[in-house]
C-alpha cells in the first residue's frame, strides 16, 4: 500500500482495489477481493455515505 500512498481513493481506485487487491497493490495484505461488481458497487457506495477521516493530532 505504501507504493499507492499518494493516490486518492476514487470510486475507480476503489473498484480496482476491490475487484483485484493484490493486482492494485502488490504487497497488501489484503488478499480477499470482491468479485461480485454489485456488491463492489453497493461497498463502495456505502463507504460514500461516511464522513471523512480526521486528521491525527
Amino acid at each position: 500500500m505504501k507504493a499507492k500512498s499518494s493516490e486518492a481513493w476514487t470510486v475507480e481506485n476503489l473498484e480496482a482495489f476491490l475487484a483485484a487487491p493484490t493486482t492494485f497493490a502488490p504487497g497488501t495484505r489484503m488478499v480477499m477481493a470482491v468479485p461480485d461488481p454489485q456488491a463492489r458497487a453497493d461497498l463502495i457506495a456505502y463507504i460514500r455515505t461516511l464522513p471523512p477521516a480526521r486528521e491525527a493530532r
